[in-house]
């Protein structure tokens, strides 16, 4: 006979029966299989508060099989969830199984994985009484609040509505809030703000004013204001105080149910209810491709924080080999429950840390791979290093008058390079301050006066919401979701945005609840019952007795308002209509019936007159004139419609208005969103209209945060001008991008060479000379790369990230964005990979457009190369000697690997000839390439030369080299092996190389296509569009060929931006310099069959003098281009 275990549901039983083997049968009670039936209170209050239980209806049969499979079963095992309710269902399957409660057949999983289910089912227990009289205890009051109240408060406001013990609370909370706002009373402030140039700096800082010879200033109205700006007018300012010092900032613990709610609520936008259901998939197991069905995360029900010692090694052994040591802590952190926390369970953590979210990617759904991925982030980051933050303060006075600026910069980045909390309220913005002195003179360029007034307290969003029931205790985390969702459906609270408003209905059953039961909706009281009834969970306290002293109380208030209020019934203004019955001239009014809202003659029974009830928005039908309604499909999702359906069919999901297009006379339609934005659907027109265009301050929007987009918005931000950057990630992602930061390099590491003399170490010197922030970047976590200027790719994307985060004037929309905003100054940098929707409307607007493949080369595990047959060199003996691991091949091992490589089968591109694929020359796939000739691969990204064997004391006949991928150097790539091959097939082909016969590859190489625009025929040399001077393209999308080009072409995109917007004339700079060179070559109009371009010096005018050794005619021509540019720099 086999051994029968019982657990919640088929996901979990299908998990946990691939662990347990052929011996066990996993059956799935599919949760609660007896309860309180719904249809009468069943509760026998004189009889000590019996509960009067029976099997829930529809689950007869399930129960009959449960039986029948306990008959034949050896063993029973209770596997149901490890909680209150988990535990209430074993006690209630023990009763219809006729099993013993102190028989040891309770198994509890806080993880279902092997080991989870091995200590389970190793460590049966009892089922603890206890738990099962809390939950009943619980389930008890509710039923009697429910089921006594919620009639009362039907009878006296409208049918169908209810009441709960921790709902009605949770209502209250909000409605409290909404009388603040109401009551609160605005007061005028003003502040001054200034913006410095300190001496021999192009870089300007901000600064706000602090005090005054008195002491720390308050300014109340405008006159104070402009007194204090005449006072300074023409005033010297100088710097009398710099602090430098050093800020640790720790990572957030794991998550518990309530921090894993709001914050899938802020990152996510996801709704608490759909997080649990999320959550429950993944602990009870998703089908993970060639692992089977795994469960992926903790037990999610838990207010813990304890984390088990096993899970701690293997995440700090993970963050060891991933990001190396200096990434962890000097000792494993702990962190402490709350007092009245369950110390049951774990925190919610991965169920093995080693098994990131992209390993699992493919196999989860779009909600299972965010959700995890958060989960994921949030307890590795909780046990990797502070972040060390060098900040600066400044005081700068003048005529008595002092302002303080602060800013920091991040020294090293910790945690934070994975995972940062979000919090309900923005933090303000700070960026890192110029070199500054004591007694240093700056330049005033800007002093601003701005008029604020204090503001109310916000509303509550479902995470603030979730955030003040856990402080104040009530509930418990497991209810937060189900509450939510109550208050939303019986429309109490409803939904704008992501704030959670009262409703009429709401404020006058919370006005009624106040009046009549006070204790009800008290939060002490509320509090102090969720204190008892752990009380009993931990057996101090009976739960008779506590349900007894509630109820004597109650009854008798209820007993008191139903005489009080007899015959008393509240009206709603919601309710009431401008309809007269047309059979007695009566007013109709809004009733709720068992199908929903309809109106009604209020003589009923008299008069039974009803019509149909609908949501009029006030705008008239386009098309027949008709009243446009409120609509909702099945599932709830609202649409508009017009009143004479099917008459006209007219129809829309997004809001119409009554404001009219002033190109057609239509009427314009509201675009949801962070800047909610009209705009005309008439096709041919596309006008739109953001906001109310007389309130908008000067902003220049930036489509895109990779290389160029940063660039872009951080030279804007540097001239004081606000920038909105726009980023789809981490909504939507490109084929090939992996993570949520910006400025990602999704090919090589590589930012190619560092010689000034040569054409790409001319081009970041010339960056370099422009402030670009991306050099700052790069520099700082450069890894060794011989001659080239290589960067570990993660750390260079989180530093780009915290600085365009960081910066004060800098907006982040996280969108996508499908048209170029009208009649506003736009940077468009959306990259080779541009998004449809927009790729589409680009298309639009200048017709066709040419495009390419780009491939990138396969990563694999430094320790499974051998370095038996593996050297350490750099050519020429370049850098520090072991910059590259080289492996060599002999004439015999090439011709093997080089037919094999020809021959291998690609995966498939669409809409492109698979064995010749159109490609960029510089990131061509070693597949293609090797079909020029036998030869090819050994002149290019295998030459030999400058490189000698030690075994053989020879050079060889071909050589593949690695370079490291990150600081830490435990995964390198190989160089020049851009590839499209099937992954089996790179697997196979690669291994060929004798040094890689046991290569464990971390990423295989990928193809994916590129777009570019005909820029000579639409951009003119400083990236406008020539018919559009306010509107800039930059970056690959332009046609400039690699990183640092892309990132230079969004420098002059942000730098004439700013001009266009100052009034200036654009500038391009000197067709001698690289980045001048690049800009007249994407808008050289002479140009018939345009093609990406990177730097090179064939691409500069010719010297006069031309060397004809290589490197001094490099040298040359790097000399004559940074003469010319800081030549130029010093006229403009």
């Amino acid at each position: 006979m086999s051994d029968l275990v019982i657990v919640e549901s088929p996901a979990k039983a299908k998990t946990i029966k691939k662990y347990l083997g052929s011996g066990y049968e996993v059956v799935a009670s599919m949760g609660h299989v007896r309860d309180l039936p719904k249809s009468r209170l069943s509760v026998d209050i004189k009889k000590n508060f019996a509960p009067k239980y029976e099997i829930i209806k529809g689950k007869e049969k399930l129960v009959d099989d449960l039986k029948s499979a306990a008959e034949k079963s050896e063993h029973i095992y209770l596997a149901t969830d490890p909680d209150r309710e988990g535990e209430a269902i074993s006690w209630h399957l023990a009763y219809i199984l006729g099993l013993p409660t102190d028989e040891t057949n309770r198994v509890e999983f806080n993880e279902i994985t092997k080991s989870g289910v091995t200590n389970g089912m190793s460590n049966p227990r009892s089922i603890n009484i206890d738990l099962v009289n809390a939950q009943q205890a619980r389930r008890i009051l509710d039923r009697l609040v429910g089921y006594k109240l919620s009639p009362f408060i039907s009878q006296k406001i409208r049918r169908g509505l209810s009441a709960g013990r921790v709902q009605s609370v949770a209502v209250r909370i909000i409605v409290d809030r909404e009388e603040e706002i109401r009551k609160f009373k605005p007061e005028e402030y003003w502040s001054i703000d200034a913006k410095f140039i300190p001496k021999g700096s192009r870089k300007s800082f901000s600064a706000s004013l602090y005090s005054d010879e008195n002491g720390k200033i308050k300014i109340t109205n405008g006159e104070q204001a402009d007194k204090i700006e005449a006072d300074l007018q023409n005033a010297e300012y100088v710097i009398t105080k710099v602090k430098n010092g050093t800020r640790k900032k720790s990572p957030a613990p794991p998550f518990i149910t309530s921090t894993l709610q709001q914050e899938a609520s802020r990152k996510l936008g996801f709704q608490s209810r759909r997080t649990m259901k999320v959550a429950q998939e993944l602990y009870e197991g998703v089908d993970i491709e060639g692992m089977g069905a795994t469960g992926l995360i903790t037990y999610m029900r838990t207010d813990s924080l304890r984390i088990s010692n096993v899970a701690i090694e293997e995440v700090t052994e993970y963050i060891k080999n991933s990001y190396g040591e200096k990434f962890l802590p000097p000792k494993p952190r702990f962190f402490k429950s709350r007092s009245n926390a369950q110390d049951g369970h774990e925190a919610i953590r991965p169920s093995m840390p080693s098994l990131t979210p992209d390993s699992v990617k493919a196999s989860l759904t779009s909600d299972q791979y965010k959700l995890y991925k958060l989960i994921w982030n949030r307890f590795t980051a909780s046990q990797m290093a502070d972040c060390i933050q060098k900040t600066t303060q400044a005081d700068i006075v003048a005529n008595g008058y002092t302002f303080k600026a602060s800013g920091y910069r991040v020294d090293f980045e910790g945690f934070t390079t994975l995972y940062v909390e979000s919090k309900d309220v923005e933090e303000e913005k700070t960026t890192q301050l110029p070199p500054l002195e004591k007694d240093m003179i700056v330049r005033c360029k800007e002093l601003k006066k701005n008029q604020h007034f204090t503001q109310p307290p916000a509303r509550y969003t479902e995470a603030s919401l979730i955030k003040a029931l856990e402080e104040y205790g009530i509930g418990r985390p497991s209810t937060y979701a189900a509450t939510i969702t109550t208050i939303t459906s019986h429309e109490y609270v409803k939904r704008e945005g992501k704030s959670l408003v009262p409703t009429e209905l709401g404020e006058v059953t919370t006005n009624l609840m106040k009046e009549r039961f006070p204790k009800i909706v008290n939060v002490k009281f509320t509090n102090q019952m969720e204190e008892d009834l752990d009380k009993v969970e931990k057996g101090t306290e009976e739960w008779h007795a506590l349900l007894d002293n509630f109820y004597g109380d109650f009854d008798k208030t209820l007993k008191k308002a139903k005489a009080d209020m007899e015959g008393v019934k509240l009206h709603l203004k919601e309710d009431e209509t401008d309809i007269i019955c047309d059979k007695c001239g009566r007013q109709m009014v809004v009733k709720v019936g068992r199908y929903g809202k309809f109106i009604a003659c209020p003589g009923y029974p008299e008069c039974k007159n009803i019509i149909k009830y609908v949501e009029k928005t006030g705008v008239k039908c386009p098309k027949c004139g008709g009243d446009v309604i409120i609509k909702r499909t099945k599932t709830k999702r609202i649409f508009y419609g017009c009143s004479n359906y099917p008459k006209c069919d007219f129809v829309s999901w997004n809001e119409p208005t009554n404001e009219k297009c002033p190109q057609c006379g239509g009427i314009l339609f509201k675009k949801k969103g962070k800047k909610p934005t009209l705009f005309c659907a008439t096709e041919g027109y596309g006008y739109t209209k953001t906001g109310d265009t007389d309130d908008i301050e000067m902003h220049i929007n930036v489509i895109g945060a990779g290389l160029a987009g940063c660039e872009a918005a951080m030279q804007i931000a540097s001239h004081g001008i606000k920038v909105h950057l726009y980023e789809m990630k981490p909504n939507k992602k490109t084929p090939a991008h992996h993570t949520e930061k910006y400025a990602e390099l999704v090919c090589s590491n590589s930012l190619k060479a560092m010689r000034v003399e040569s054409a790409a170490g001319l081009l970041k010197e010339e960056m370099r000379r422009l402030d670009a922030f991306l050099m700052k970047c790069a520099d700082a976590c450069k890894v060794p790369a011989g001659g080239a200027l290589a960067v570990d790719r993660d750390i260079f994307s989180s530093l780009a990230t915290e600085g365009v985060k960081s910066c004060e004037l800098i907006e982040v929309y996280e969108e996508e964005v499908c048209e170029i905003p009208k009649d506003e100054i736009t940077v468009v940098a959306s990259g080779p990979l541009t998004s449809e929707p927009l790729a589409e409307y680009i298309r639009g607007m200048f017709g066709s457009s040419l495009s390419f493949f780009d491939a990138a080369a396969p990563i694999v595990t430094a320790e499974s190369i051998d370095m038996e047959y593996a050297f350490c060199a750099s050519r020429y003996d370049k850098g520090d000697g072991d910059d590259y691991i080289n492996c060599p091949m002999n004439k015999e091992e090439y011709e093997t690997f080089y037919n094999a490589l020809i021959s291998a089968e690609r995966a498939p591109l669409h809409d492109c000839d698979v064995s010749n694929p159109k490609v960029y020359e510089g990131c061509m796939p070693v597949e293609v390439m090797a079909q020029r000739g036998e030869g090819t691969l050994r002149f290019g990204p295998m030459k030999p030369v400058g490189l000698v064997n030690p075994k053989t004391g020879h050079r060889p006949w071909a050589v593949l080299q690695l370079r490291k991928e990150n600081k830490a150097g435990n995964m390198y790539n190989l160089v020049g092996f851009q590839t499209n091959l099937k992954f089996p097939e790179q697997k196979r082909v690669f291994s060929l190389i004798p040094a890689l016969h046991n290569a464990d590859f971390v990423r295989y190489g990928v193809m994916h296509r590129n777009t570019f625009l005909d820029s000579p025929r639409i951009l003119n040399s400083d990236f406008s569009v020539k018919d559009n001077h306010s509107l800039f393209f930059a970056g690959q999308i332009t046609g400039v060929e690699g990183y640092m080009e892309s990132a230079a072409s969004g420098i002059m995109a942000g730098i004439n931006a700013c001009r266009v917007a100052e009034g200036k004339s654009t500038i391009t700079l000197p067709n001698d310099t690289m980045i001048g060179a690049l800009s007249a070559y994407i808008s050289d109009s002479s140009v018939k069959k345009f093609q990406p371009m990177g730097a090179n010096f064939g691409i500069l005018p010719e010297l006069e003098n031309r060397p004809r050794d290589k490197k001094e005619r490099g040298a040359a021509y790097s000399a004559r281009a940074l003469k010319s540019l800081d030549n130029y720099l010093k006229d403009i």
